[in-house]
This record gives C-alpha cells, sequence and structure tokens, in this order.
C-alpha cells in the first residue's frame, strides 16, 4: 500500500522479534515535490527581479526561505516592490513574506505581505535587505514575483505608488541629512483614479 508524506521528511523503521526470520521485504519511493526554493539566495545585482520559484505551479507547504540582497558599492537605499502575490490562510497560521531592513531576520521588519495584497514598496537604509518566506502546513497558492532598485540616493528615482493610500518622503532616514545631486520623481497612480 502506498503511504504519503506532505511534511517533507518520511521516517521508516523496521523491527523485527527474535522468534522467525522470513525473506524481508523491499520498498521504492518516489519524491514528488515542486519545492519552490531552498535556503538563502544572495541577489548581488543594482537591481533585479526573483520569486517564489513555484512559476506556474504553486508552492509547497513548510518553507522557509530567504533572499539576501546586498548589491554592491553600500547602496543607500534598496527598494522592494511586491509585482504579483497569492499567498493563502491555511490551519496552521498563514503564508507570508516579510522584509527586514539588514542581513537576516534579526534586522528591522520594514514590511509584511500575505493574501493577495501587494501593498506599498519598502525601502531599506542598511546596505542590505532580508526577504523571508514562510508557508504553513496546508493549502498553497501561486506564490509571489518581486524586483528591488538599488541607489546610491535615498529616494528611489522615478517611483509610482499605485495603492489608494501611502506616505512618502526625500528618503533620507531620520536625522540625517539628503545627498547631494539627488534627482527622484514621483508618480501617484491610484486605481481609483482620485488623489487627495
Amino acid at each position: 500500500a502506498a503511504v504519503t508524506s506532505t511534511g517533507g521528511v518520511m521516517f521508516i523503521e523496521f523491527i523485527t522479534n527474535s522468534t522467525i526470520v522470513d525473506q524481508g521485504w523491499r520498498a521504492v519511493y518516489t519524491i514528488t515535490s515542486n519545492l519552490t526554493c531552498f535556503g538563502t539566495t544572495l541577489l548581488t545585482a543594482p537591481s533585479g527581479t526573483f520569486s517564489d520559484g513555484s512559476g506556474t505551479a504553486v508552492y509547497d507547504n513548510n518553507l522557509n526561505c530567504g533572499w539576501l540582497i546586498q548589491p554592491p558599492g553600500n547602496p543607500a537605499v534598496i527598494v522592494l516592490n511586491m509585482t504579483s502575490m497569492n499567498l493563502l490562510f491555511g490551519g496552521g497560521g498563514f503564508d507570508r513574506v516579510r522584509v527586514f531592513d539588514g542581513i537576516d531576520n534579526s534586522g528591522t521588519l520594514i514590511g509584511t505581505y500575505f493574501g493577495t495584497n501587494t501593498g506599498n514598496q519598502v525601502s531599506a537604509f542598511s546596505g542590505s535587505m532580508f526577504v523571508e518566506f514562510t508557508t504553513n502546513g496546508s493549502l498553497q497558492g501561486q506564490g509571489w514575483d518581486a524586483n528591488y532598485n538599488s541607489s546610491t540616493t535615498y529616494c528611489a528615482p522615478n517611483t509610482t505608488f499605485t495603492g489608494n493610500f501611502g506616505n512618502f518622503t526625500d528618503g533620507s532616514p531620520n536625522g540625517t541629512n539628503y545627498l547631494d545631486n539627488t534627482s527622484c520623481e514621483w508618480l501617484i497612480e491610484p486605481a481609483s483614479g482620485y488623489v487627495s
């Protein structure tokens, strides 16, 4: 009879007694996984795109994956934009993407994404950004896609806001002066078509 494990691990134990022996047994196993991500991926390009890795399939259960964005030259700002998202809530909690300003999940939490809401973009000012994707043990969705840009100025050039609410600044962290030779533009273009 076939036995299926959905947790990513299967333990088999064989125990005999001391009275009768026989010819034994044979088992065959097959791994059918669309493992979407694994461990931590280092992204060093000044800008790029990445995703959970599921493509047109659904992501796996019980994932804990990370992406460390560390562009060269210690950029003043790294801006992340979630471009698509379909994460599901199940019996063991919810699947989510969390974004930290720093090299791992001990940094400052700057964004949390779940469900289908891509939300507004987030910015990291430490020169590193860590993106963490965790999933529970039930229900899977189509996953997510993101892009990022880094800049030697605090504000991200040519930024578009599509959410129905939000805020923005020149990007300089509290207590820090803005940088020389900065050139940035912002376009506010919400789906409702009304800006106040």
